[in-house]
Formats: structure tokens, sequence, C-alpha cells
């Protein structure tokens, strides 16, 4: 587990890999070879803050010097997702390196847009959330010991007046409360989960709502579909694109789950 954890946090993201391979395919149409393109890259990349890209580069032009494959370049530099790999080995065997850099590029832009998307969407049930419970906390420190104030001074006793709801209202503000302090705590455990590498876990719990496991289902579903079409674009066949387990092992799934699924 603690390995599995390491490797998914040197990869490289979404945007990055989405960038390189679209990069890398428009060189190689321009009838670059590989290697000067890994080169050219690597240096254009060297002025950056984030110098991983620049590192993974530089190790795989010096295995490509060395008269290796692409694929083994890429595993050399340890930034790569299996599935990126796989691909290339299937396109260096059948010679369709830029179709399958083009798709692993669109892939990845996909993926990051998904992301992107997911993000947004939660983040603004987050914002609200702590927004009712700063409203929560204000009636509850503020608002209601002023009425009590005003009602006693007016009744002389708030609980034999007509205003008893305001005992009522004041309670049903602490029972929110504490279910909004629930809903916070419960969202910070899943993010916990989801960051440290339990993302089965967490996808598990919110597949029993229905909304979340349709949104899962369609993430699996479009994620076997464009993998197996890239395989089959690469000239694999039917056959063993089906076979290989790495299909759909996308952001937010297991290895081989969408395609031992389908």
């Amino acid at each position: 587990m603690s390995t599995e954890k390491n490797r998914k946090k040197a990869e490289l993201s979404y945007a990055e890999l989405s960038s390189f391979f679209e990069n890398m395919a428009m060189m190689l149409n321009a009838g670059i070879l590989s290697e000067e393109a890994v080169y050219l890259l690597a240096e254009e990349t060297s002025g950056q803050e984030n110098g991983k890209l620049h590192d993974a580069l530089d190790r795989m032009s010096g295995v490509l010097r060395e008269g290796n494959t692409f694929e083994e370049a890429m595993k050399q530099a340890a930034v790569f997702p299996e599935y990126a790999t796989d691909m290339i080995r299937v396109a260096e065997y059948t010679g369709k390196m830029v179709d399958t850099m083009f798709h692993l590029s669109e892939y990845y832009r996909t993926e990051e847009s998904m992301k992107k998307t997911i993000v947004s969407a939660v983040r603004y049930p987050v914002i609200l959330l702590f927004m009712v419970i700063a409203v929560l906390i204000v009636m509850l420190v503020l608002v209601f010991p002023a009425f009590y104030g005003v009602y006693n001074n007016l009744t002389g006793s708030l609980s034999t007046s007509s205003f008893n709801y305001i005992n009522g209202s004041f309670l049903l503000c602490r029972v929110l409360l504490v279910v909004m302090a629930l809903l916070v705590a419960g969202l910070l455990c899943g993010v916990w989960m989801w960051r440290s590498g339990k993302k089965e876990q967490v996808r598990k719990f919110l597949s029993r709502f229905k909304v979340f496991g349709d949104l899962f289902r369609g993430m699996d579903l479009y994620r076997f579909t464009s993998c197996f079409d890239m395989f089959l674009s690469s000239g694999e066949m039917q056959d063993e694109a089906l076979k290989n387990k790495h299909a759909g092992s996308g952001i937010g799934g297991t290895k081989g789950q969408t395609a031992e699924r389908s």
C-alpha cells in the first residue's frame, strides 16, 4: 500500500501528461525523432518551478540515447501511469505512436476537466455548509440571548409568556448545528481517506447513494470505452484489448476495475 501510494504521488498531473503527449505527438508528426523531441521538451521545461517534469524528461532523454525504447524510457522516468506506458508499448509495436499520443493527450485532458468539474461541484456546497454553521453560531450566541433579554424584561419570564416558540427555535438551531458539525466531520474524514489512498472505501460508501452511484458508473463507463477505443486505434486486437488489466485505470478507480466489470 505504501509503495502504491508513493508511486501515485510521483506521477505527473493530468494537465502535465496531456501537455507532454500533445507536444510529443506534434513533434513526431513533424518528423522529429523521439530522442530529439524529449530533449527539446526537457530544455523547454528547465526553467519551470516544478522540476519533476524536467527531471523526468532528462532521465528519459538519457535512456533513449542508450538505444532503449520509448516505453522503457517512460518506465525509467517513474512518473507515468501504467496505463500510458502500456499504450505506448502497443503503439511502438504497431507503429502508431502519433495517433496514440494524440489519444492520450485528449484522454488526460478530459480527465483533468472531469476532476475540475467534480471539485467545483463539491466546493460550493461545502462553502454553503460553513456559511450555515456560521449563521447558526451567530443565532445561538448573539441573537437568541438578545431575544431572551427583551422578552424577560417585557413578561418577566419567557416560560410563562406567549413566546414559548423561542425555546423551540433555540433547540432547533442547536440540533441543526450538531448535524452540520457531523456533516463537516464526515466530509473531512472522507477527504483524508481519499488523499491517503483509500479511494475505493470512499467510492463504496458513496455508491450506496443513487446520485453518486450513477456518477461513478458513468465515469467508469467513459474510461472503459475511451481506453478500449485507444487500444483498438493503437492496433491491438479486440480480445487482447479486453484482457488488458490496466484499461480504465484512470482517476478514482482501482487498476483494472472498469475493464473487469465490463
